[in-house]
């Protein structure tokens, strides 16, 4: 089974992909990181990526009730004066606007088919603004909170273990439950 985690991250990448097809849109992987902002080719473009975990109470002897905070990138070129990026202009549309227009309004209140609480937006914030070689960009990114219940394992259960015995019984008159004959196949073991 795949983590909700990752299931959350996924969804939100579909549903932003799908609500804003001007937008390229994929999971976070470090691309601000990059030394030859590679990510600069695709603006506009919004990165998802998990934060954190913001709280975490436990409501049964395996169960937790888990608060967590994923966080949306979204950057865009700024072509003309630096507030350009920003507001808008320039036949362009503005960071604001993108971020607290588009993705808040592809976003709020889903939970994505998931059984998770209602994506709720949380604090926005600038990341970074300015200049790469010729190019100059500013990326913001949103915070969107949701819960859900997670079971933890039980670490006391223990694995099925291997089939090194079969029985099998054949009752040869209908009606009787009489075993008539057996049969017993003991499978070879194999050491590692």
């Amino acid at each position: 089974m795949t983590a909700l985690l990752t299931q959350i991250e996924t969804a939100m990448v579909e549903k932003l992909r799908l609500a804003l097809p001007g937008l390229q849109v994929e999971s976070y992987a470090g691309q601000l990181d990059d030394e030859h902002a590679e990510w600069l080719r695709v603006l506009p473009c919004a990165w998802v990526t998990f934060e954190r975990t913001t709280k975490t109470r436990r409501i049964g002897r395996r169960r937790v009730l888990k608060a967590v905070r994923f966080q949306v990138l979204v950057a865009q070129r700024m072509l003309g004066p630096e507030p350009a990026a920003r507001l808008g202009g320039f036949g362009q549309r503005g960071l604001y606007d993108l971020v607290e227009s588009d993705v808040q309004g592809a976003l709020i209140d889903q939970t994505l088919g998931l059984p998770i609480d209602s994506l709720a937006p949380g604090e926005t914030r600038m990341v970074i603004q300015g200049y790469w070689g010729n190019e100059a960009a500013a990326v913001m990114s949103m915070a969107f909170g949701t819960g859900y219940i997670e079971t933890l394992a039980d670490p006391t259960a223990q694995a099925a273990g291997d089939l090194h015995t079969v029985g099998l019984s054949y009752t040869l008159k209908p009606g009787d439950d009489q075993a008539d004959a057996a049969d017993v196949v003991t499978l070879a073991t194999t050491t590692p």
